[in-house]
């Protein structure tokens, strides 16, 4: 009989745990700044207005051909991907200089990093 009110017991006090509002809150850590992810919203902001000019040349009839286009596509990423990637090489030089320069072993962390 005992068992059976200790039993009675537990499962109350289980459902008022279950009910019972949390008094604390869990923060969720902070997330670091995601310098590749943001590096690529850029470089996709660049390529879609290099896209955009690309298009606007052939309708104007600048290009007459693939390989023109193709051509100045080249030529307007490069300046793109630098644009882009800046805040990367800054963000890895910084890197870099704390851990006292550069290492294969240091350099192959920082890219496994990318990775994940």
């Amino acid at each position: 009989m005992k068992s059976y009110y200790l039993g009675v017991t537990c499962g109350v006090l289980g459902l008022v745990l279950l009910i019972w509002p949390a008094t604390e809150t869990v923060k969720p850590k902070p997330v670091a700044p995601d310098v590749v992810g943001k590096a690529f919203d850029i470089y996709e902001q660049l390529w879609r207005k290099l896209a955009q000019e690309a298009a606007d040349r052939i309708d104007a009839g600048e290009f007459t051909n693939d390989r023109d286009v193709w051509d100045f596509l080249a030529q307007g990423q490069e300046p793109a991907r630098k644009i882009a990637f800046e805040e990367i090489a800054k963000s890895e030089q910084d890197y870099f200089n704390k851990q006292g320069g550069w290492s294969a072993l240091a350099h192959s962390k920082m890219l496994r990093s990318y990775a994940k």
